[in-house]
């Protein structure tokens, strides 16, 4: 991938503090706010140990993050608070006991439109790379 595509993802990821997750699996399909934190072009969200998302996430890894600016779609991995990379803040959050993280590892990110529907820019990640 190109490394001002990265770039540039990594800068709108970074804006976000909070982002919608959506999964879909054995708990039917969920669509939940929760704190998130980016690291590059991977998004962590913090979700309660017993959330429903969870479920899903099991049976099926790919899930969408979105916020009101873009649209993240990506293999999501639960990652427990002390296995997180250095550096992040989520678990280091009153409200994170009892929680877990969920890794997002991007398949593709598109930029919502700001006057009409649809999207006006849509960026492709090889999916066997290590972002």
């Amino acid at each position: 991938m190109l490394d001002h595509l990265k770039r540039r993802v990594s800068e709108l990821l970074a804006t976000a503090d909070t982002a919608t997750l959506s999964t879909s699996g054995p708990a039917s399909i969920q669509v939940s706010f929760f704190r998130c934190e980016a690291d590059g072009v991977t998004l962590y969200l913090l979700l309660p140990g017993t959330s429903d998302h969870l479920l899903n996430l099991e049976s099926d890894p790919l899930a969408v993050a979105s916020t009101s600016e873009w649209h993240l779609r990506g293999v999501a991995q639960v990652l427990q608070l002390q296995k997180c990379p250095d550096g992040l803040l989520l678990p280091q959050l009153p409200e994170a006991v009892g929680c877990v993280l969920v890794k997002i590892r991007p398949l593709q990110f598109q930029l919502y439109r700001h006057n009409g529907w649809g999207f006006r820019e849509t960026i492709d990640f090889d999916p066997d790379s290590h972002t």
